[in-house]
């Protein structure tokens, strides 16, 4: 017993080690991407981990596919965070971790282990989600697309559809995205 208590500490400083290598290279201040694609593998979002994470002043896009991360629970609260892309990962449960992200506009999940509409139900709860990307999960199985869209109706576009199940190109996305930045900016 104790040899897997000593395996899963040094996963998890192994873990911290990783990410700390890899941010290093990364200006606190200044960065607004980060890109660790496959280089973080195992990542879990302990303290430290999100120590280092929430040091970024400006950091907009974090990019964390192919890292094997098994959850979602206790992601940080990055306050200026707008695109997370997790694909290709196996995740399937923390979501409730994400309702901290106040200015998320993008998700996506790609390739995760989801398999219900339900596992979902907490992006309720990031009011400023307005694109969700599913393909590749277990979860577009079932006829899921008005499901997601009732549990979370902000949302805008789902696996690069509206909600009337039209296609929208990634460049139409964003240039929706940046019209309702604008039309948000002259509210205030």
């Amino acid at each position: 017993m104790s040899s897997n208590t000593t395996t899963a500490s040094t996963t998890t400083v192994t873990s911290v080690s990783n990410l700390a290598k890899f941010l290093a290279n990364f200006d606190v201040e200044t960065t607004t991407e980060i890109l660790l694609d496959g280089k973080v593998r195992g990542l879990i979002f302990s303290e430290e981990n999100n120590k280092l994470l929430t040091r970024y002043k400006v950091l907009k896009k974090l990019s964390l596919v192919g890292n094997k991360i098994k959850s979602l629970n206790n992601f940080p609260s990055i306050p200026t965070l707008e695109t997370l892309l997790l694909d290709d990962n196996n995740i399937s449960d923390g979501f409730d971790s994400l309702q901290g992200l106040s200015t998320l506009k993008t998700l996506s999940l790609a390739g995760n282990p989801i398999k219900s509409t339900y596992d979902l139900q907490p992006l309720f709860l990031v009011d400023t989600l307005q694109s969700l990307n599913l393909d590749s999960c277990p979860v577009q199985e079932e006829d899921y697309e008005d499901e997601i869209f009732k549990i979370i109706p902000q949302l805008v576009v789902l696996d690069n559809r509206d909600k009337d199940g039209e296609s929208i190109d990634e460049d139409e996305s964003e240039e929706e995205e940046e019209e309702g930045l604008d039309n948000n900016n002259g509210a205030n």
